[in-house]
């Protein structure tokens, strides 16, 4: 179990759910790095870009795996067309998740 993507597999279907933290801090980086270039005086903004940038790349190295995963089970599944999806991308509350019946 990961810190962005959980699976939950049953025996009748795998729920996949991705939480909104890249979204998020996505947005919050670039936030800062503009605020940062419109403020060059103050170098605690910089020093913040900085963090939140090193904060998302290094998040995403170590769940790349874990999402790419999942990503290609998504993927052969919206192909079979046997998925379901509920929920928001943006939501903490109510967070995307997408459930595939397995085959019987």
């Amino acid at each position: 179990m990961g810190l962005m993507v959980k699976r939950l597999e049953s025996a009748e279907e795998i729920k996949i759910t991705y939480k909104p933290y890249f979204i998020y801090l996505i947005g919050i980086s670039l936030i800062f790095s503009l605020l940062a270039d419109e403020f060059e005086n103050f170098i605690a903004l910089s020093w913040l870009s900085s963090l939140s940038f090193t904060t998302f790349f290094l998040l995403f190295l170590f769940n790349a795996k874990e999402m790419f995963t999942s990503r290609r089970e998504l993927m052969k599944a919206m192909k079979n067309g046997s998925i379901s999806a509920s929920g928001s991308r943006f939501s903490f509350k109510n967070p995307m998740v997408y459930t595939i019946p397995k085959a019987k």
